[in-house]
């Protein structure tokens, strides 16, 4: 009797265990960005600030946190993407003006603004109608970059070019 009963009841936790797929299944979009967040950090403890910012990138997609994106704007400066950074710290403060990193936030805008200063210029771009969808191009760079008006944006110093679209115009 006994053995039967220790035979089901491995039969029955065999059943109701869980698989890993079921529990990836029914991990919130809070706690996979939690685990993405653990492994960034430490990557970043290591100085793998490339690895660490991908990793923060990934998990700022599934759960949108500003402190998520503190710690991706951290990645950043430390690879000495410094417009980045700030443009990743500005984003964070926007999302919530008094998130728990804030105060550290808005030190090293700061910084990185007098930084930025020496070597990039702060663009401010509006349009009427707002909502304009501008390509910028920096020739120093060769790179581009897209975003929607109204925006700041530190470009390095060298030509520039705009261009924008919007639906009807």
């Amino acid at each position: 009797m006994i053995r039967y009963f220790a035979q089901a009841l491995l039969l029955v936790s065999l059943v109701v265990t869980p698989t890993s797929e079921s529990l990836a299944e029914t991990e919130t979009p809070e706690a996979r960005a939690g685990t993405l967040v653990e492994q960034g950090l430490v990557h970043a403890r290591k100085g793998e600030f490339s690895k660490a910012a991908e990793l923060f990138e990934q998990a700022v997609k599934i759960y949108p946190d500003p402190s998520i994106l503190h710690s991706l704007a951290r990645a950043r400066e430390e690879m000495g993407n410094h417009a980045l950074a700030h443009e990743t710290f500005r984003k964070a403060l926007e999302m919530d003006p008094e998130y728990i990193y804030a105060g550290d936030a808005r030190q090293r805008m700061e910084f990185l603004e007098r930084l930025l200063a020496s070597s990039h210029a702060r663009l401010r771009v509006t349009s009427t109608p707002n909502g304009v969808d501008v390509t910028l191009t920096t020739e120093s760079k060769g790179g581009s970059v897209r975003m929607i008006t109204p925006f700041t944006h530190w470009t390095p110093a060298g030509n520039v070019t705009l261009a924008g679209r919007k639906n009807g115009f």
